[in-house]
């Protein structure tokens, strides 16, 4: 998938129409340092897939692990065992070292060079104090440019899921806002906000409606609440044109980088619980971001 990202990528910016866009994956492997940076063949990493079932330790033993630093070769030790899904974790983790990673960043790069922002959330697993290969692109690969990227989170009040009516969860928001299943992690603190992405309403036709999720109706229009990482982005995205639309209207002049930086800096760090290493940049503020544009 990670071509199809890289040719989607390359169209976007050679289209030059888009200076914002999002993308929801699932990736699932932590971002992990190199002590050697070079490039691995795509076939060297299937021969270490093909070397399996693993043991860990031999997994840790294969040769593309040699090369991981020794701080992060303990991490992913510990996150292997954890996951207990040995084959998929090591082969993702290893992917950034393969040519087709590489195009991918490099289709990034140059959509960044055009004045385009990438907005991305991924991954349903936690690594610890770590956040995925994706969300942590930047620290990764030296030619993506981090002033241009963000990584988005999602939170919610810590037991919403088991919150039965609307006023239980109005309740709950008096809690502390956790990471369910990832977080911002060391690696990309620096360009990563987290949002309150549940119970995001989403437009529905009855036709191809979650089964298992009401419909709501609301002005004549079909609605269902959904919640998830993947609901983040869009958030993020929406949040960035509505600064770029005002930029325009006030003739701000201010440039993609300076909107970025402004939405980061206005992120909300007074919340019950905030930590840099689980929110990055605080929880979105789209309210304070405007309001920091009219300086």
């Amino acid at each position: 998938f990670l071509n199809a990202f890289a040719t989607a990528m390359i169209d976007v910016t050679r289209r030059g129409k888009s200076k914002i866009t999002t993308g929801s994956f699932n990736l699932e492997a932590p971002a992990i340092v190199y002590a050697d940076q070079s490039t691995v063949s795509p076939a060297e990493i299937s021969g270490v897939a093909d070397a399996g079932p693993f043991s860990h330790k031999r997994v840790i033993k294969g040769p593309l692990f040699d090369s991981v630093s020794e701080e992060d070769r303990t991490m992913l030790d510990r996150v292997i065992r954890a996951n207990e899904r040995d084959i998929d974790i090591a082969v993702d983790a290893l992917m950034p070292r393969t040519e087709t990673f590489h195009r991918m960043a490099d289709a990034i790069s140059d959509y960044q060079q055009s004045g385009g922002v990438y907005i991305v959330t991924e991954s349903n697993y936690l690594f610890e104090d770590r956040t995925s290969v994706l969300n942590a692109l930047p620290t990764l690969f030296d030619d993506v440019d981090p002033d241009l990227w963000l990584s988005v989170v999602m939170v919610s009040p810590e037991g919403f899921f088991e919150a039965e009516t609307d006023a239980e969860l109005e309740a709950l928001k008096a809690n502390d806002y956790v990471s369910i299943l990832n977080s911002c992690g060391t690696m990309a603190r620096d360009y990563c906000i987290v949002v309150p992405s549940y119970q995001v309403l989403s437009t529905m036709t009855e036709r191809v409606a979650e089964e298992d999720l009401p419909i709501l109706m609301i002005d004549g229009m079909t609605y269902q609440a959904f919640t998830g990482h993947s609901m983040g982005a869009p958030m993020v995205a929406g949040a960035l044109a509505l600064m770029e639309e005002y930029n325009k209207r006030e003739n701000l002049g201010l440039s993609m980088k300076d909107l970025v930086r402004i939405l980061k800096q206005s992120a909300n760090r007074s919340f019950k619980g905030y930590d840099p290493i689980q929110h990055g940049q605080g929880m979105l503020d789209v309210g304070a971001a405007i309001r920091m544009m009219k300086g």
